[in-house]
């Protein structure tokens, strides 16, 4: 909820600085900040989305397990040598 709170604004504050940046051409900087920050929050969440319930190839189970905060859902970290990470529902 918070994760959606901040992008909100985070949109609105894009909006307002491009429409400004049409006038001003020195607010380009903080826009591309802005749109920057916008993809990395709307982007985030599928890290820890993915393969919802699959079982990944290539990689093993790990013993390290949380309660994911947004959903209260089990996770269980999957992990292969090169330390690519996923976290999958249990």
């Amino acid at each position: 909820m918070l994760r959606t709170a901040i992008l909100a604004v985070a949109v609105l504050l894009l909006v307002v600085t491009s429409c400004v940046a049409l006038v001003e051409p020195s607010v380009w900087l903080p826009a591309l900040v802005l749109a920057l920050l916008v993809a990395a929050i709307a982007f985030e969440n599928r890290r820890y989305r993915q393969n919802h319930g699959q079982t990944p190839v290539g990689l093993e189970p790990t013993n390290e397990r949380f309660i994911d905060p947004e959903t209260g859902r089990k996770m269980r970290v999957w992990a292969n040598a090169s330390g690519e990470r996923r976290y999958i529902e249990e």
